[in-house]
């Protein structure tokens, strides 16, 4: 074989390794993604708005049925006393409901980013039939964030299909 024909080989090869990495992307990348605005006006309490209503912020979150995972980054925290939990929550928009999925609990460390994985948590476990069904009917869940002030809920946003906001 030439020096040419060697060159070329190369080439090649380190052209489709190049290809393959831009193609690909990493495990946790995938899986059904939801961008939900929370503010206090969305929490609710037997009707009545008992939240914090200058509260706000963002939540990410991704649900991958594959890998039995959901991850969560909250962004942009603003007007909020001292944070104590947050969680997926399962009820529509104009109920409250069970606590489903924890991202950080009543006394845990506070965590704004991160992956929980089935099972779950001891206090809130859960399956990939949760999963499924939080990738399949996302209107009957919602993400709330509790603080000092509003340990029931200071902010909320209800996950839906299509476009987030």
């Amino acid at each position: 074989m030439t020096s040419k024909s060697k060159l070329l080989i190369s080439l090649a090869g380190a052209g489709a390794l190049i290809g393959t990495m831009l193609v690909a992307q990493p495990v946790a990348e995938g899986g059904r993604k939801f961008v939900k605005e929370l503010t206090g006006q969305a929490e609710l309490d037997g009707g009545r708005l008992t939240a914090d209503m200058d509260g706000r912020g963002i939540a990410h979150v991704t649900v991958n049925v594959g890998q039995g995972r959901v991850c969560w980054d909250l962004q942009d925290l603003a007007n909020l006393d001292t944070l104590v939990a947050s969680h997926i929550h399962q009820a529509p928009a104009n109920a409250q409901g069970p606590i489903k999925i924890s991202f950080f609990n009543f006394g845990e460390p506070i965590d704004l980013e991160g992956c929980t994985e089935v099972p779950g948590t001891t206090a809130f476990p859960f399956d990939r039939a949760r999963l499924i069904d939080l990738s399949e009917h996302p209107e009957n869940y919602y993400v709330n964030v509790h603080t000092t002030a509003f340990p029931g809920g200071a902010i909320r946003g209800q996950l839906s299909r299509g476009k987030q906001g």
